[in-house]
């Protein structure tokens, strides 16, 4: 369960709210990432999941990826061609 303050209702999502606004997956796998700690929500005493609109909106930003060092991945220029003149 996330930690955030109480919310409106405007500010919540049911599973399947969230899985029409991202295209993600269906409102069952909506539950499945929140069982399993993938995503911030609010548990219910009724045993219903309701999600934080902000977190569900942040899931269609960009984000960079990491690789296994930790380093963000080079611009595609700065990348080198193996097997390519590129200036002579």
């Amino acid at each position: 369960m996330s930690s955030h303050k109480m919310s409106s209702r405007a500010d919540l999502l049911t599973p399947r709210e969230a899985s029409e606004l991202t295209n993600l997956g269906t409102p069952r796998t909506f539950q499945r990432w929140a069982k399993i700690g993938k995503l911030p929500h609010l548990a219910l005493p009724n045993g219903r999941v309701m999600f934080y609109r902000r977190d569900i909106e942040a899931l269609l930003q960009p984000r960079a990826v990491q690789d296994e060092e930790g380093e963000l991945p080079r611009p595609f220029e700065d990348v080198p061609l193996s097997g390519f003149v590129v200036a002579v």
